[in-house]
């Protein structure tokens, strides 16, 4: 019988309630994924001796790759080693840079963390030597969930240490300086970003150094009246500018929650081809799995964080970011992302032209290409994809960059845990993507789509928001002919061929080219004239996006269902269609 010690830190979510600024959230995450790192490094274990996570040494010498979290809040590991000791060594040293940084007394402080951080220890759990892998995992992680559930009460819980210590700020007149201990350890070169400058972030690249002066004087005091300044001279500046326009998308920002669709069965999968058929070369597809999945999260970090981290590269070398649009990560664990980001980027020509525009939905797609290249491309794992297939689902939270941000991310968690990650039974695989938006006049709307490759709607929605339009009242302007015809669209969705040749999806198609020709034809709406006369590119697309919503989700006959049912349905494929163009609307749309 082999021996188990399972650990776990804490306390995550209180601690999280305590973060109200970007620098703060970021910072909650990196504290725990710090402490441990650090008890790892204080264990001084052999990495195979390790469960979970998987790391190596390069991992535990380097403070400052990749500037966020990436170590879990549990470990599982052979062996008994003394970790409650390790556990107190480590919170000391943390207390001690806490109290240096407050500058408050140390032995105070020391007391407070002793108190507030919790510390879940399952010791001597024994299995069977040919357990496998996974079955270790998925009998263990539940003995030390229910062991989270014991968490003490904090006696010093009145303190403010802790969230002082998260919001700190720098030194007034001191340029260059960190906001606290934490920030110094992962930051070689600048702070993590507000709100404000997350939302604002194409101008770093475009204006840098009015950007980096802007920011400079009226952002670091984290206040209203500063914020306010801060806007009022960027608009200024973009509008004596000609190659970038004040959007509204510029007071907004997104967090983005991801997960792994699949990965319970894909791991198991893999636990029993080691066990039955082995590799030729000896390596363990576990082990592999463990290592990817490593891999993929330094890789997803560096491109959400602009391509290279301040010429970082991962462990195959320098990753090429091909976006302009960049984020901030806060946590990267495995399968588990969580980032900031701006929610789009425009390029303008000389004459003041939208030619290319970039939104949240692109970075996606680049971090969905990172995961293909280590699991789905993977030479290992592709065919065992096809018969048990993994993916990941997102849920973003656009918002306002005054609203709490507390509630951003509580949006953020439901759009991926209450939406993305609950579909049909009927539906093999989630991969979705699900949209919150939350403006600054009280409009809101959710957009929920799956992804590629199964997914038609989604592909008509990437090459819709790709479709430029310079009119920023135009999309907008479609809205009226649009709702008023939602009867019209119920008739063709559920339009059935009675012609032998002719399928249903053919008959909808021109029936949908005969709307789109009937209520767009005036020149606003065309390009050429005569035979050469055909809607705008944009309408085009937007064609295709109705042709692809009632493809993939067709009307159920009457005979079928009730007429209700079917009219709901038809209501739910134009929510979908107005969630896209509300999203278009808001990126293409002027700030008033």
């Amino acid at each position: 019988m082999m021996k188990y010690t399972a650990i776990s830190i804490g306390p995550i979510y209180p601690t999280v309630l305590q973060a109200k600024s970007t620098k703060a959230f970021w910072a909650v995450s990196y504290l725990f994924s710090y402490i441990m790192k650090n008890m790892l490094r204080e264990l001084n274990l052999p990495v195979e001796q390790f469960v979970v996570p998987y790391f190596d040494e390069d991992d535990l010498s380097n403070d400052h790759y990749p500037v966020t979290g990436l170590f879990h809040d549990q470990f599982i590991v052979e062996g008994t080693p003394d970790v409650h000791g390790v556990f107190d060594t480590v919170v000391q040293e943390l207390a001690d840079a806490m109290a240096r940084d407050l500058k408050v007394d140390q032995n105070q402080v020391r007391e407070y963390c002793k108190s507030y951080f919790n510390l879940h220890v399952i010791s001597g759990i024994e299995l069977d030597e040919d357990t496998l892998e996974d079955s270790i995992i998925h009998s263990i992680s539940p003995l030390i969930d229910t062991a989270e559930l014991t968490n003490r009460i904090n006696p010093l819980g009145n303190e403010t240490y802790l969230q002082n210590f998260l919001e700190m700020r720098p030194e007034k007149g001191k340029a260059g300086s960190k906001y606290n201990y934490l920030h110094r350890k992962a930051f070689q070169y600048r702070n993590f970003p507000s709100t404000a400058e997350i939302a604002t972030e194409e101008l770093r690249t475009k204006k840098e150094s009015f950007y980096a002066s802007a920011v400079e004087k009226y952002l670091q005091d984290e206040n209203v009246d500063g914020q306010l300044e801060f806007y009022r001279t960027v608009r200024a500046e973009l509008e004596r500018s000609k190659h970038s326009r004040y959007r509204k998308y510029l007071k907004h920002y997104a967090i983005v929650e991801a997960d792994g669709d699949g990965f319970g069965n894909f791991i198991k999968t893999l636990a029993e081809r080691d066990r039955k058929k082995p590799l030729a070369n000896g390596e363990k597809r576990m082990d592999r799995f463990s290592k990817n999945t490593l891999q993929f999260s330094r890789a997803a970090t560096i491109l959400i964080n602009g391509g290279n981290r301040e010429k970082g590269t991962d462990k195959e070398g320098e990753i090429s970011f091909p976006l302009k649009l960049r984020g901030h990560a806060v946590y990267a664990g495995g399968d588990d992302l969580l980032f900031f980001s701006s929610v789009a980027y425009s390029t303008f020509d000389e004459a003041g032209k939208l030619t290319q525009q970039e939104t949240i939905f692109d970075l996606i797609e680049a971090i969905d290409a990172v995961f293909d290249q280590y699991f789905t491309h993977d030479p290992v794992f592709g065919p065992i994809i096809e018969e048990t297939p993994v993916s990941m689902s997102y849920g973003i939270a656009i918002s306002y960059y005054k609203f709490p941000l507390a509630e951003a991310k509580e949006l953020s968690h439901k759009a991926l845990a209450d939406i993305a990650k609950k579909t049909p039974k009927q539906s093999p695989l989630k991969n979705r993507v699900v949209l919150e938006f939350r403006g600054h006049s009280g409009d809101q709307f959710t957009l929920n789509l799956r992804k590629h490759p199964t997914g038609k709607i989604y592909q008509a929605f990437r090459k819709l928001s790709h479709s430029v339009v310079n009119d920023s009242n135009y999309i907008n302007s479609l809205m009226p002919t649009l709702e008023k015809n939602i009867g019209t669209f119920y008739g063709i969705g559920s339009t059935k061929s009675t012609t032998g040749g002719v399928s249903n999806e053919e008959l909808r198609n021109s029936k949908w080219d005969h709307f789109f020709k009937e209520n767009f034809n005036e020149s606003v709406h065309t390009t050429g004239s005569g035979e050469n006369k055909q809607l705008i590119p944009f309408l085009r697309h937007l064609k295709a996006v109705f042709q692809a919503v009632y493809s993939e989700s067709p009307i159920p006959s009457e005979l079928d269902s009730k007429q209700e049912d079917a009219q709901n349905h038809n209501l739910e494929n134009w929510q979908t269609i107005s969630g896209m163009l509300k999203f278009i609307s808001f990126i293409h749309n002027k700030d008033n």
